[in-house]
């Protein structure tokens, strides 16, 4: 028996298993659209090493990652076929999307990187489907807060993991200078972790405002202490800017000033800059190293040598994916940009760099006009929106957060449910205004309404 087991050739049934997992997820959608959404986003975080994994295709090798990106965009598709009366998307959010997408999609018939490009087009397009799901699925706020703390307890196994190669020094490198390992957990490399610890830290910090238990406000608090200094163990500089970024504008938005919040960012200063391997870190990125230059100094080259190629085709880029190639091309460097301003610039021109903040500030606006009503669930749901988004455009500057489909998939779901609850409360009122009553949201959660139990 175990002779047959040695023997047998896994990567030989991979396509039959892969087809029959895509059979159970289709047929678990049909049945239990909400609870396999939730089933999605609980093992996002822990299907990284399936990038390894691919599955040959006829001529072509998809990896399970992308496939399951493919999955998640047919469920989408089929979901709004059956569902055509749903309550569509707030104005401008589909079309500003559609017009970023089509670029992509245009940009495949010139681009450097043809297998890249393909790849960005449907991690953008699983991201959305999230966020088109949720706004159909999300409809009261007993749902939004189940959403809210699957994609919280989602950190669990990767936070532990990440412990764990902390502990046994086996996270990306071992650092030689201070003995350690910067940790990863699943994924393939410490940024994205970084910045998806950033996003659970941003939901556990307006969680416990929200209308549950105490034991569960304690256990978001654990779960946002431990992803604090899973966050400093990454050393990943520009996520810890980026979290200093969420911790002011969440004080901004909180009149009464939690004070453990400021104190979780004093903590996190005072490792990096009092610690031995905080103060390395520091120094690091301004000192010359053996290859003669700093990571700073190689960010500022890289970012010049690709605004000289935009210059050679502004209006639409050099095609989606291209970045990479291009900047082999011009400096010989086989490395991503790092920052995604420059990259959307290089890649889809001022067409596309309009077209994607166009969107960005199209679904901005549409939680403005909500932090300061007088329902407190959904003033503090909108300014985490409003805190992730910003959060977001710091990560772009520094790092590939377009990359990062997992980050990006929970944005856009806690995104898309928001928009719902914001909808469906301007309905409430108007008819309230017209007829004199109650305009609570539907899940019976008004403001004062005692906490309840989150199942």
């Amino acid at each position: 028996m175990i002779d047959l087991l040695n023997n047998l050739d896994f990567t030989s049934i991979l396509p039959a298993i892969a087809f029959l997992v895509a059979l159970g997820l289709f047929t678990f959608f049909l049945i239990k659209p909400f609870e396999c959404m939730l089933v999605l986003l609980f093992t996002r975080p822990l299907l990284g090493p399936t990038r390894n994994i691919a599955v040959a295709l006829g001529p072509m090798k998809i990896n399970l990652l992308g496939g399951y990106s493919i999955a998640v965009i047919i469920l989408g598709s089929f979901f709004l076929l059956l569902n055509k009366d749903k309550q569509k998307l707030p104005g401008g959010i589909a079309g500003s999307f559609a017009c970023f997408i089509s670029l992509c999609v245009v940009s495949l018939s010139y681009t450097m990187n043809f297998s890249n490009a393909v790849g960005d087009i449907f991690r953008y397009l699983s991201a959305f489907v999230f966020l088109v799901l949720m706004f159909d699925l999300v409809d009261t706020k007993e749902r939004y807060l189940l959403v809210l703390k699957i994609i919280i307890l989602s950190a669990l196994i990767p936070i532990s993991l990440g412990f764990f190669q902390f502990i046994t020094k086996s996270g990306l490198f071992i650092d030689t200078t201070t003995g350690t390992s910067r940790v990863r957990s699943f994924f393939l490399l410490p940024n994205p972790f970084a910045q998806y610890l950033v996003l659970i830290i941003i939901a556990c910090a307006y969680a416990v405002k929200l209308p549950y238990r105490t034991k569960q406000k304690i256990m978001l608090s654990t779960i946002a202490l431990a992803a604090v200094y899973s966050l400093y163990l990454t050393w990943t500089k520009t996520s810890w800017i980026g979290f200093g970024a969420a911790m002011v504008l969440y004080a901004v938005f909180d009149k009464r000033r939690f004070i453990y919040l400021p104190l979780m960012l004093v903590g996190l200063l005072s490792l990096i800059l009092f610690t031995s391997v905080g103060g390395h870190l520091v120094t690091e990125s301004l000192a010359k190293k053996q290859y003669g230059m700093s990571s700073w100094q190689w960010r500022n080259l890289t970012w010049k040598a690709l605004l000289d190629g935009f210059l050679q085709k502004p209006v639409l880029g050099w095609g989606l994916g291209s970045s990479m190639d291009l900047l082999m091309l011009i400096r010989r460097d086989p490395h991503v940009p790092h920052n995604d301003y420059i990259r959307l610039l290089v890649e889809l021109g001022a067409f596309g760099f309009t077209a994607f903040f166009s969107f960005m500030f199209i679904v901005a606006t549409k939680f403005l006009r909500f932090i300061t009503i007088q329902d407190d669930f959904l003033r503090q749901v909108n300014r985490m929106c409003l805190t992730l988004l910003t959060v977001w455009l710091v990560h772009m500057y520094g790092d590939n957060t377009l990359n990062d489909v997992t980050t990006l998939m929970y944005i856009f779901t806690i995104l898309g449910a928001t928009m719902k609850l914001n909808v469906l409360y301007a309905t409430s009122r108007t008819r309230a205004d017209e007829d004199g009553g109650n305009d609570a949201l539907p899940g019976t959660l008004a403001c004062g309404t005692p906490s309840i139990g989150v199942p």
